[in-house]
């Protein structure tokens, strides 16, 4: 059988070839299906050749059970990344499509307001609730017929919220913080952008600001959209700015493309050729071991500072940029604000199942296996925290607000640069409304369990025969 994996999100090394190791395959009863018994013989190989924890992944699986059920057999108990995905959600999820959405995400500020309200985190443009007028710090009073503090007073009710959301189209109303507005949308096919917001802020837009500041919200590192970055970054050389807020709070990894791409732009070029990464494998397969350098453009950005934004749902791509140019940029050159990143240090080769042609690895595969089988450090050999980056300073997620200069983390940043705030201290606001106390808590994206999933574009390939 040939194998051939696509090199996943937190990786900057392509796959070399190499010998396939050998293993003891499940024993029999196989099943006498030649589709299904190919498909997870090829389970068994991946899992005892590249699997980060080959050695230690479960090999008396049993045959009688789904190709699902079969893959999460072999996890080790510690494994709480590696997931499968059907072969059509795995290239929606590349082309950024979804196939009926309302665009829009929401969260509940209950870790440090102990508010149960539910707020609008971000939409993605053009959609509809874009198209809606909907914007990020609206409070989401009624959904259909019902009310949303009184569904968040049960389980029940929470199930009730999470079913109304999924229906085709509904009845919204919101709260702005001063006006309500009641909203009549329809779900629709969209395609989403790799940024939400990308702006720059001039001398006299924040108090004491007396150069261009970049502001990039940057959703997901995706190769299909890697004209993105150029485009902004772009627009921010045009601006003559001198430092960037990057904006990952809800950036749960990408495209490996995208990321050199973004990386050898945010870069000085005194790092041009130095490494920014170093891929490792398992014991037998530690010839793949591999090393990532810095690649830069001339029209990169030479910035004073970098400060990014961080928080729960800042994953997988996003942490090996602050691992790579926290050692590349040097202490103090690059300022995480927010809060502790999700933690996933590791990445995936990812498995078409059946293969489709080389210039189509994914074609039209019924199922892609995402197992976990590397992990990266920086140039220094630090590896990525399991339980993720801690911030410089420590600011809470600010739902009561829009994108912009009253939003708190982007306050933040903004006071470090000119100097109106220096100290580590906790930055926190006092909601100007009435917050919500008791409830139960609605589900994020960061909550699944194949958080930072996307894997890198078919120029990733190389063939393992």
């Amino acid at each position: 059988m040939k194998i051939r994996p696509f090199l996943a999100i937190v990786s900057l090394a392509f796959l070399a070839s190499c010998s396939k190791s050998e293993f003891e395959p499940t024993p029999d009863p196989k099943p006498e299906d030649d589709y299904e018994q190919i498909g997870k013989s090829m389970l068994d190989e991946i899992f005892g050749t590249y699997y980060w924890w080959c050695d230690e992944s479960p090999t008396q699986v049993g045959w009688n059970s789904d190709f699902y059920d079969y893959f999460d057999k072999h996890l080790v108990s510690v494994d709480r990344w590696s997931w499968m995905t059907s072969g059509e959600e795995f290239r929606d999820s590349q082309e950024g499509v979804s196939s009926s959405s309302y665009g829009f995400s929401l969260g509940q500020p209950i870790e440090v307001y102990g508010d149960y309200n539910v707020y609008v985190r971000y939409v993605f443009p053009d959609t509809p609730m874009a198209g809606a007028g909907v914007c990020r710090g609206w409070r989401m009073d009624v959904i259909g017929t019902y009310r949303v503090a009184d569904l968040l007073k049960s389980e029940a009710g929470v199930t009730l919220l999470n079913s109304e959301l999924n229906r085709d189209s509904n009845h919204f109303e919101f709260w702005d913080g001063g006006s309500t507005h009641s909203v009549d949308v329809s779900k629709a096919a969209i395609s989403t952008r790799s940024y939400l917001v990308r702006k720059v802020f001039a001398p006299g837009d924040f108090p004491g600001l007396n150069r261009y500041v970049g502001y990039f919200n940057y959703f997901t590192f995706n190769d299909y959209l890697d004209s993105d970055i150029a485009e902004t970054v772009s627009l921010f050389w045009n601006s003559g700015i001198s430092d960037l807020i990057l904006d990952l709070r809800y950036n749960g990894g990408g495209s490996i493309n995208a990321l050199s791409k973004l990386v050898g732009l945010l870069s000085p070029s005194e790092l041009d050729g130095k490494v920014f990464s170093i891929t490792k494998h398992n014991k037998n397969l530690s010839t793949l071991d591999d090393y990532t350098y810095y690649d830069i453009p001339g029209e990169s950005l030479e910035l004073r500072k970098l400060y990014v934004i961080t928080g729960a749902g800042t994953a997988s791509a996003s942490e090996v940029l602050i691992n790579g140019l926290r050692d590349g940029l040097g202490a103090g050159n690059l300022i995480m604000v927010g809060d502790t990143t999700y933690g996933k240090p590791n990445g995936m080769y990812a498995f078409a199942y059946p293969e489709g042609s080389k210039s189509d690895y994914y074609g039209k595969a019924d199922y892609v296996f995402l197992p976990i089988c590397f992990y990266t450090t920086n140039n220094s050999g630090q590896y990525i925290p399991n339980n993720g980056f801690v911030p410089d300073i420590y600011v809470s997620d600010d739902l009561y607000h829009d994108w912009g200069t009253d939003e708190l983390l982007i306050k933040t940043c903004l006071e470090l640069i000119t100097g109106a705030r220096t100290k580590s201290s906790p930055a926190d606001i006092t909601p100007d409304r009435e917050i919500l106390t008791g409830g139960f808590r609605i589900p994020v994206g960061e909550d699944s369990g194949n958080y930072g999933r996307l894997i890198a574009p078919p120029a990733g390939i190389t063939s393992v025969e």
